[in-house]
């Protein structure tokens, strides 16, 4: 009896010493991550596009990596284009005299959004996109589920087959904007601008 009271105790010391193994791997492991976004959030900031757009690819796939991290990484996202395209603000590009399009780094940021792994969404995911400048925005085939775009400026914005189920499209400006194809179910509507008449 002592022998296997022994060998008992034994197994549970060893299942606690794994087990606890396990977690510090586990915390390292966030704490690992947790840098690499502050470092990426980081160079959101820099002047340099290169940069940008290297820190924007890196939360993408710090996203995909670590689900715990994904809903926080996808609104810093949709906070950097609050901050770079605001509506009031359109930061559009272009020759003079043809249509004007978006930053090379907001159009990277919504691309990487619209093909965000939406299984990790949970209930309380939200991205807000909600008065942003979006003119122009290539969205074709976009996962927008879900996405706040409530007062957001689409005028001209490709959104052929994307799916907007259950987004908050309330006063949004989509006059000229591409949607065939689009899922709507779902989506408020109201107060949306679908197209301009002559002379407004």
């Amino acid at each position: 009896m002592a022998t296997t009271i022994a060998a008992i105790g034994a197994l549970w010391f060893t299942g606690q010493s794994l087990r606890a193994t396990k977690d510090q791997y586990a915390l390292s492991q966030q704490t690992v991550v947790t840098d690499r976004v502050h470092k990426a959030v980081e160079h959101l900031t820099v002047d340099k596009l290169e940069a940008r757009l290297s820190a924007v690819f890196l939360l993408e796939r710090l996203a995909k990596d670590s689900p715990a991290d994904h809903s926080t990484i996808y609104s810093i996202l949709a906070s950097y284009v609050h901050t770079q395209s605001p509506v009031w603000k359109c930061r559009l590009v272009g020759k003079p005299g043809e249509p004007g399009r978006l930053e090379y780094d907001v159009q990277t940021v919504i691309t990487v959004i619209g093909r965000r792994y939406t299984p990790y969404d949970t209930a309380t995911t939200e991205i807000d996109l909600g008065e942003t400048c979006l003119i122009g925005a290539r969205l074709r085939g976009a996962d927008l589920h879900r996405v706040n775009l409530a007062g957001t400026n689409l005028a001209g914005a490709d959104l052929s087959g994307a799916n907007l189920t259950g987004a908050n499209l309330a006063g949004a400006d989509l006059s000229n904007a591409r949607l065939d194809g689009a899922d709507l179910t779902g989506a408020n509507v109201a107060g949306t601008i679908l197209s301009r008449g002559p002379g407004t």
